[in-house]
């Protein structure tokens, strides 16, 4: 609008200026309101892995140590 008269709903007359819609003095929201926080759980623990054993007794005649396993 670029000033003028505008008739309102109620069939009263008001004057209009050019920028009145732009000085509506409202309250800024944005950062005033803060951070969501986040709802995730936090990532699971991970277990201490022990490495395996490449020797064990042999199952069939009961020797100390004399297979090995590659992998």
């Amino acid at each position: 609008m670029h000033g003028g008269k505008v008739e309102n709903h109620f069939g009263k007359t008001t004057l209009s200026t050019p920028d009145q819609d732009s000085n509506l003095d409202l309250p800024v929201i944005g950062k005033a309101m803060g951070r969501r926080k986040s709802k995730r759980k936090p990532p699971a623990k991970r277990k201490a892995i022990e490495p395996l054993d490449l020797q064990f007794n042999c199952p069939f005649c009961n020797h100390e140590k004399s297979c090995e396993v590659k992998m």
